[in-house]
């Protein structure tokens, strides 16, 4: 049964979202990235909040905890994809943000990932290891912050480009204790994934079509 509210606890909160993103949009164009600015980060902390509750259902005492990644271009303008974290649960330290770093979608867990046609789920008992094998690329956070990460399980965030499925983003599903992920744990990873997956598409193509309608309005007057 607290599986089953946990369920639809996520899936409550990403329907609700939906239809605020809805109502968001009948505000002036010239509002609308101020908005978006503001509260994106609180729909990301609240999604990675019901994961990590999710999670800690279905193992207990297990310093359960969530981030999400997205494919972004990096501040320099260049072209470069990099998957940089948009939102964390509230378990993990908030001071993570001031020196969080992006990773290069060719490298560690992304370009894992893209080799392998966006498809899996990854499960990491050893962070170093995994460094050294080019599977995980360590960041400045791992030393800061080391044993809040120990263990983790990590899903691709996939959806329909219009050619293909792509990866635009990164599950994480974290605890600092050893040893707690198993295949077991791979088809709730997978489920949640999807899940998330379709409401973030969603948000993304709405916001994206809302910028292009008003830079089209733009060049008309």
């Amino acid at each position: 049964m607290r599986i089953k509210a946990a369920c639809h606890m996520l899936a409550h909160n990403l329907r609700d979202e939906q239809n605020k993103l809805f109502k968001r949009f009948e505000i002036e164009n010239s509002q609308l990235s101020k908005i978006e600015n503001e509260r994106s980060r609180e729909y990301f902390e609240r999604i990675c909040g019901y994961v990590s509750q999710f999670f800690t259902v279905l193992l207990p005492n297990k310093g359960i905890e969530a981030g999400i990644r997205l494919a972004i271009e990096s501040k320099e303008g260049d072209g470069v994809i990099v998957f940089a974290t948009v939102g964390r649960s509230t378990g993990l330290n908030s001071k993570r943000d001031e020196s969080s770093e992006a990773i290069p979608a060719n490298e560690g867990i992304p370009g894992f990932f893209y080799k392998r046609k966006n498809h899996g789920v990854l499960i990491y008992n050893d962070l170093a290891e995994a460094h050294k094998q080019g599977t995980y690329k360590k960041t400045a956070n791992d030393d800061v912050f080391k044993g809040e990460i120990v263990t983790m399980m990590v899903a691709p965030l996939n959806a329909w480009d219009g050619k293909r499925f792509s990866m635009f983003g990164l599950l994480y599903v974290t605890s600092r204790y050893e040893h707690v992920f198993s295949l077991r744990h791979v088809d709730s990873m997978r489920f949640v994934a999807d899940v998330i997956a379709m409401s973030v598409a969603f948000r993304v193509d709405i916001l994206k079509r809302k910028v292009q309608k008003r830079v089209a309005n733009r060049r008309v007057s």
